[in-house]
């Protein structure tokens, strides 16, 4: 079935649709098979009052497509579900829901070949499936998948409660709500995007440690996200700046981005399922909803993977001064991290309290953190003198490190 959804509206639908089949998989039966179509703009009519006098417009709105699949089969033991690919022109790209079993590399180029039906024709998803008896994969059609996994009654009910609500924002959905959204980005203006978030807020959170949080830190995706979703009529003051701040990067972010894009599209696709899915994004030259997240992670990793090609120092860090001691110190700051901290009570962004975690080294390569609820309003690279007190001494990974407080830090010019 096949359904016209307002495209502000298409993100919401499909979370709550991957979170479905989540459930569906949990109890071993079909998740639900849908494709998002491209944006398109259609035009609608719209009523709108003018002056007191209703009058009828037309109005261009941008709509997606949302085809589905929501067929009952019947159980069949001895199966697992592992991935559903998204079959592109220039590659295949894996969404794993099964983490457990490696997906051979042979699928990473495979056609959309059926080995139910045994027919090769055309199909935007096929899905991958393991004989956990003999120890073998399955890559089967939509209407085939049926044949390997089964679904229980509640799970039916809750497929026919989302017919209806697609069908009612289909045939209603000409209603004046469309609104503005960007479904595909270039990936060089997501990554610029991204560099330049990151730069600002001072941190990078993936979308896992989103997720262990418990809702206390936001995925750097999502905010990209909304930076390129753009400012809407309803936001705050405060908010519309933070999204303007990080819209606009400079010439530097791009050619960052570019230089990240051409590092990835050297290495071999055939390393992991990640690098092969970077490899396909890259050639597809866009960045959807979907795969948002992974585009974002090229940034962490492309800057670990520079770190490690940086010669070692290998003057060991030790500690210094004892507890409670005050002492001079000449420091050079690392790096500067902010985080979102339920301790801190110094400044915050948007209601959530953040505290600035300061890395130093001094002339031997021993290694200090400062962390400080109040911005330090130090730079990267420079370096700095004056009074501090030894707070403890902590060991990370076999490094040692001098935890400090109260730097009365003055530069050194």
């Amino acid at each position: 079935m096949k359904y016209t959804i307002p495209q502000y509206r298409i993100d919401k639908m499909v979370k709550r649709l991957e979170k479905f089949n989540r459930k569906a998989l949990k109890y071993k039966a079909l998740p639900i098979v849908f494709f998002v179509s491209k944006p398109y703009t259609i035009t609608v009519k719209r009523e709108r009052n003018h002056a007191m006098i209703p009058d009828v417009i037309d109005v261009e709105v941008n709509v997606v497509d949302l085809e589905i699949d929501v067929e009952s089969f019947q159980p069949v033991k001895g199966y697992k579900f592992l991935a559903f690919i998204e079959h592109t022109e220039n590659g295949n790209i894996f969404h794993k829901v099964n983490h457990d079993i490696d997906v051979p590399e042979k699928y990473y180029d495979r056609g959309t070949y059926c080995d139910h039906c045994k027919t090769n024709r055309f199909r935007r998803n096929t899905f991958i499936v393991y004989n956990t008896k003999k120890k073998s994969f399955v890559q089967v059609g939509s209407t085939c998948i049926k044949d390997y996994l089964g679904i229980n009654l509640d799970l039916v009910a809750k497929r026919f409660e989302f017919l209806e609500e697609f069908n009612d924002i289909s045939n209603s959905g000409h209603d004046g709500f469309y609104e503005y959204a960007v479904p595909t980005w270039p990936i060089e203006r997501v990554l610029a995007t991204a560099i330049n978030t990151i730069e600002l807020d001072g941190y990078y959170v993936s979308g896992k440690m989103a997720y262990e949080s418990d809702g206390m830190k936001t995925a750097t995706s999502q905010h990209v996200s909304s930076v390129l979703d753009g400012p809407d009529s309803k936001m705050s003051k405060e908010y519309l700046q933070w999204i303007k701040d990080r819209a606009i990067y400079t010439p530097s972010h791009l050619e960052t981005a570019k230089t990240i894009i051409d590092w990835f599209s050297k290495q071999d696709p055939k390393t992991n399922d990640y690098y092969h899915n970077i490899s396909v994004i890259i050639l597809n030259g866009y960045s959807n909803y979907r795969n948002i997240g992974l585009v974002v992670s090229m940034i962490p990793v492309y800057r670990k993977a520079m770190d490690l090609l940086k010669p070692k120092d290998t003057r060991v860090s030790k500690w210094i001064g004892q507890p409670g001691n005050k002492m001079d110190l000449t420091l050079t700051v690392k790096s500067i991290r902010t985080m979102e901290s339920q301790f801190s009570y110094g400044y915050s962004r948007y209601g959530n309290p953040l505290v600035d975690i300061v890395n130093f080294i001094d002339e031997n390569s021993n290694r200090f953190t400062w962390f400080t609820s109040g911005k330090s309003q130090l730079e990267e690279g420079k370096t700095y003198t004056g009074k501090a007190t030894i707070k403890k001494h902590n060991e990370y990974k076999g490094i040692k490190s001098t935890i400090i407080t109260r730097y009365k830090a003055k530069e050194i010019k």
